[in-house]
């Protein structure tokens, strides 16, 4: 449906009337409006086009975003890093983490006890630093272990990491580790990616896009059938 639709149909038959708009007409003296940089003809105008046109004049970038940026210091692609979740995972509850990460929303002890949940500021894992999202991500010792773990799994898997970066490991498993006590290892990881790769194999089998799927697993696949 056209924005044009939405005009009183009195005001449209006028339109279509006047000579400054022609409905079949494609040169200049037809009705157009200046839309993300092209002239559209008024009848081919969407409500998404106008949306578009008026959301890019009003652009607000996140707190946290900000403070990411600041910290780290980072030329960071953060249309890229938004749209990350949505390429790597089908899975609603794995985006949703990637969101509170990036929106620096996760509840944390530090924030719980700042609001009188928690007795204690301290992580989980080590007890002794107030456990604040780049802490309880990046800086514990329990959590570096497990990303050296990690590291080390994905070169025996012919992926080949050398680093990540504080950026590269702000993803979901040490903090599902947080939440049931216990501390993040490789094993409790790689139980939980064979958890989700099963989730995505019945989600691509009944969406008709089990070859996609395949080609995607298939470093995780090859790696569980020789083990």
């Amino acid at each position: 449906m056209a924005i044009i639709d939405a005009i009183p149909t009195q005001w449209r038959n006028h339109f279509k009337m006047c000579n400054n708009y022609q409905n079949n007409s494609s040169g200049s003296n037809s009705a157009q409006l200046y839309l993300n940089g092209h002239n559209i003809r008024l009848d081919k105008v969407s409500s998404k086009n106008i949306y578009k046109e008026v959301s890019s004049k009003v652009e607000i970038i996140p707190t946290a975003q900000l403070k990411y940026s600041e910290k780290y210091n980072y030329q960071l692609d953060w249309k890229e890093i938004y749209c990350i979740p949505f390429r790597v995972t089908v899975g609603s509850r794995s985006r949703e983490f990637q969101f509170k990460v990036l929106h620096s929303y996760l509840a944390t002890n530090k924030f719980l006890h700042k609001i009188g949940l928690l007795p204690s500021f301290l992580c989980t894992f080590c007890k002794r630093e107030s456990e604040s999202i780049e802490h309880l991500l990046i800086e514990c010792n329990h959590s570096n272990k497990f990303w050296q773990d990690l590291i080390d799994w994905f070169n025996t898997i012919d992926i080949k990491v050398e680093a990540l970066s504080d950026i590269d490991k702000i993803f979901g498993h040490i903090y599902s580790c947080r939440n049931k006590g216990y501390s993040p290892s490789l094993k409790t990881y790689l139980a939980k990616v064979s958890v989700i790769y099963q989730i995505e194999t019945t989600i691509a089998d009944s969406n008709g896009k089990r070859t996609f799927h395949d080609f995607k697993w298939k470093k995780f696949f090859n790696y569980c059938s020789s083990s």
